[in-house]
C-alpha cells in the first residue's frame, strides 16, 4: 500500500505540479494513520491473523519511512522543477535579447546609405541592404535571399563578383570600402 501511495504521489507530483504531489502526499499519510488507528483500535484487520504491539510498531517505523522517502523525492523534485523553471527563464531572456539586438543590428544596416550584403560560404546571398537593392534594381529582399549573385547580374558583372567572392572565400580578407560599376538587373550602368 505504501508503495502505491509512493508511486501516486511522485506521479502526481509529476503530471500535475508540485502543489499536487505534497496534497497527495498528505491524504496518503492520512489513509495510511486512519488504517493504523483502525488497526490499533481492533475495528479493522489487515490480515487474518491477530495483530501484535510488533506490527503497530513497524507500521509506525514504515509509516515515517515513507513519509521520509516521499518527502526528499518531492523535495527533489521541488529543485528540479525550480531549476528547470530559472533555465528556461534565462533561455527566454536570451532569445528576447537576441531578437533585440538583431532588430537593431538591422535596422542600422538597413538605413546605411551604402549597399551592403552577406553572403555564406557557397556564394548564396544572406542579406542585403536597402541601398544594395536600390543598386541591383531589386524591389523584394526575397527576391535575392538565398540565390547566388549570378542570377541577378548581367554576365560582365556577375563574373566579377564571383571572382571576388571567390578570392574573399579562399583569403578570408573582406573586400571593404570599394566602389565598382556594376550593371544593374535592368541593365543600366551604376
Amino acid at each position: 500500500a505504501r508503495l502505491f501511495f509512493l508511486t501516486f504521489t511522485v506521479l502526481a507530483a509529476l503530471l500535475i505540479d508540485l502543489r499536487a504531489g505534497i496534497i497527495s502526499l498528505g491524504l496518503s499519510q492520512l489513509t495510511i494513520i486512519a488504517v493504523a488507528w483502525l488497526v490499533f483500535f481492533g475495528q479493522y484487520t489487515l490480515t487474518s491473523r491477530a495483530v501484535s504491539a510488533g506490527d503497530v510498531d513497524l507500521w509506525v517505523v514504515s509509516s515515517l519511512t515513507f513519509l521520509l522517502v516521499a518527502g526528499v523525492l518531492l523535495a527533489g523534485l521541488q529543485m528540479f522543477f525550480a531549476e528547470f523553471e530559472r533555465a528556461q527563464e534565462r533561455v527566454r531572456q536570451v532569445l528576447a535579447d537576441l531578437a533585440q539586438e538583431r532588430t537593431l543590428l538591422r535596422t542600422v544596416i538597413d538605413n546605411m546609405p551604402d549597399a551592403i550584403f552577406a553572403k555564406d560560404r557557397e556564394g548564396r546571398t544572406m542579406l542585403v541592404n536597402r541601398a544594395e537593392l536600390q543598386l541591383i534594381g531589386v524591389v523584394d529582399e526575397a527576391q535575392v535571399t538565398g540565390k547566388m549573385g549570378l542570377v541577378w547580374f548581367p554576365s560582365e558583372s556577375a563574373a566579377q563578383s564571383s571572382a571576388e567572392d571567390e578570392r574573399v572565400m579562399q583569403t578570408g580578407q573582406a573586400v571593404v570600402d570599394r566602389e565598382q560599376w556594376v550593371t544593374d538587373y535592368a541593365g543600366r550602368p551604376r
